[in-house]
């Protein structure tokens, strides 16, 4: 059967906007299909060996005649979906009830060798060392098949690439073929299996043995109910073992409103927007001038842009208390550097009276993260109407404020700066508020992804407490996983402020943090931000 590789996108790949990638991509889906020909093989080859092996050593097992029946069965209806290698019930899940025949655990994920995933850029350079330039010196190993046919058919396209970009075919050739292999939903691939002995190494793949292309971690064990038949656990089982491995796969397609606070580490090396990512609809004007510049310019290679995301799924969360009450002492701001004291950070969120949208996590995220982008760059039509001493306008307010998306609370978490407390109700950006630089935006980013990978447990609450303080930490800790520390704050955050104890380990990452001392005129000639344009 001939794979269409195609679950995810228009055969023309319209959203490819370069023609020479177009067609790289179009030779890519051709080999790629060899590919899935070749691993679905494999796995027919291999589950029909086993099937003969278990009723040689017991042919009148009724039970176990019925139970290969079905599988035979299963095996069919996963070979004949159009991307089997993808996410879903009836690939991964699938996959996963095939391969683990005796189903003898409460989490099943696809066997294979531990601490052994890549990335798919990683695949495409192992192919290409195999199948490009020299191949005929080299052995057919491992991704590979060597009974296959994907070899010879990535030979010519691997020719037909290098001439669409003669002066660096191999950059050329594994930038394309990495980024079609989870455009054509590739997930995980056989591998060779684990040694057994002294012996030489098996170097071809094995029907049983596999990797995954998304350096998932290892997820969380739940046993299910006792309740349950063996056949309800061993699907139950499955499908998590499937989530659990799309959860944590770098390329796989995700879901904001199922993503909890707690997983904010998997943000920091997610190649893909949210499934919330759209463009709200009754835009017009200069508000969808921005929408659709910050959709086309977006690049999560940029930290910038990528802590833009993170903040923005931050701040969804809080909905519908996110919003920052209006009732705040003067003593709020420190006069010289307008900046928001370390200590006042505590202030609880409010919800709104008219909270009308205010429980639409996606939208609040696009919102949030549209903001930041559309302030940090200087080309965003946004930063054009400043350049024309115009304000965010009605147009924007209306539709923006009236779900509490407002620059104030960007002073707030530290990415602009505000002369006083209008600046987080309202002002004139360049005057009362404006963007910091990005020099100060990557401080805090740094800061942030510090706290997420240097302590797994506790490190989100951290990094969100450190945007938020400790109160609105506190307060979405139960809805979103968070792990608590043993530490002096109340269970609930009040409307004063909360003494933070000097032994606290935040105080270290706020030393971290960009402070403006009298050789940084950072915040005296400030502009709305950074003239220079950070590509990392």
């Amino acid at each position: 059967m001939i794979h269409a590789t195609g679950a995810a996108g228009d055969e023309t790949f319209k959203d490819i906007l370069s023609p020479i990638d177009r067609k790289g991509t179009i030779i890519c889906k051709i080999a790629l299909n060899a590919f899935i020909n070749d691993v679905v093989n494999l796995v027919r080859v291999g589950i029909a060996e086993d099937s003969k092996s278990r009723l040689a050593d017991d042919p009148e097992n009724q039970a176990l005649i019925h139970k290969l029946a079905v599988r035979d069965k299963d095996l069919g209806a996963w070979a004949s979906q159009p991307s089997p290698l993808d996410f879903g019930v009836s690939t991964h899940a699938a996959l996963i009830r095939l391969l683990n025949f005796d189903r003898t655990s409460s989490l099943l994920s696809l066997p294979g060798p531990k601490g052994k995933d890549m990335t798919a850029t990683e695949l495409a350079t192992q192919l290409y060392n195999l199948a490009g330039p020299g191949h005929e010196r080299r052995r057919i190993i491992a991704p590979f098949d060597p009974k296959g046919t994907a070899h010879p058919v990535f030979v010519i396209a691997f020719e037909r690439l290098a001439l669409l970009s003669p002066s660096s075919p191999k950059d050329y050739t594994i930038r394309i073929l990495g980024k079609a292999i989870p455009k054509f939903c590739i997930r995980h691939i056989p591998t060779t299996p684990i040694p057994a002995g002294r012996g030489a190494p098996i170097r071809r793949p094995v029907w049983d043995s596999w990797i995954s292309l998304g350096r998932a971690s290892d997820p969380k064990r739940v046993v299910p109910s006792h309740t349950l038949t063996l056949d309800e656990r061993f699907i139950i089982a499955s499908q998590r073992g499937q989530d659990a491995a799309e959860r944590n796969h770098v390329d796989a397609p995700w879901d904001a409103k199922d993503t909890v606070l707690q997983d904010l580490p998997l943000l920091l090396t997610r190649s893909t927007l949210p499934k919330e990512w759209h463009i709200p609809s009754r835009s017009s004007g200069y508000v969808l001038e921005t929408y659709e510049w910050v959709n086309s310019h977006f690049d999560l290679n940029n930290n910038v842009h990528r802590f833009a995301l993170i903040i923005g799924f931050i701040l969804s969360k809080c909905a519908p208390r996110h919003t920052i009450p209006p009732d705040l002492p003067a003593s709020l701001f420190d006069p010289l550097c307008r900046r928001i004291r370390p200590g006042s950070k505590d202030i609880a969120f409010i919800q709104k009276a008219n909270s009308k949208g205010h429980h639409e996590q996606g939208i609040l995220l696009v919102m949030w993260t549209v903001l930041i982008v559309a302030l940090s760059e200087k080309d965003s039509p946004i930063c054009a109407r400043f350049a024309k001493n115009q304000g965010l306008g009605p147009e924007w307010t209306k539709k923006h404020g009236s779900k509490g998306v407002v620059p104030g609370m960007l002073v707030f978490v530290g990415l602009a700066w505000g002369t006083g407390l209008q600046s987080l109700s309202g002002g004139l950006p360049g005057t009362h508020w404006g963007m910091r630089s990005r020099k100060d935006a990557l401080a805090l980013y740094s800061a942030f992804s510090s706290m997420l990978t240097a302590d797994a447990r506790y490190g989100p609450y951290d990094a969100v407490a450190l945007l938020l303080g400790h109160g609105n930490a506190l307060m979405l800790a139960t809805s979103q996983g968070l792990n608590v520390r043993n530490i002096a704050f109340s269970s609930a955050p009040s409307s004063s402020t909360t003494k933070i104890p000097k032994n606290n380990r935040h105080s270290k990452a706020r030393a971290a943090l960009p402070v403006d001392d009298d050789d940084d005129d950072d915040d005296a000639d400030e502009s709305l931000h950074s003239s220079k344009r950070i590509r990392l």
